[in-house]
């Protein structure tokens, strides 16, 4: 995907990331209110949420940069 780079909070249990929880993006904290899909990619591991506020983004981890990239799907809003 390589999109914008954000932070994010996810919940960790026998793997990291198993479940992003939050996403620091646009300057602020936004919930992750559902995850609709998720998969394991070579290098990583990607998930479509929606956020609060409706939006619908694809979050990606990857391990080279340990880190998290965002995209928005379809317009942003579900």
């Amino acid at each position: 995907m390589r999109g914008e780079q954000v932070k994010v909070e996810a919940y960790a249990g026998a793997f990291y990331p198993e479940e992003p929880r939050r996403v620091r993006w646009q300057g602020r904290w936004h919930q992750v209110r559902e995850i609709l899909r998720r998969w394991q990619e070579p290098g990583g591991r990607c998930f479509v949420v929606v956020l609060e506020g409706d939006i619908r983004a694809l979050l990606c981890y990857y391990r080279d940069i340990d880190g998290w990239e965002i995209a928005l799907l379809s317009g942003g809003r579900s």
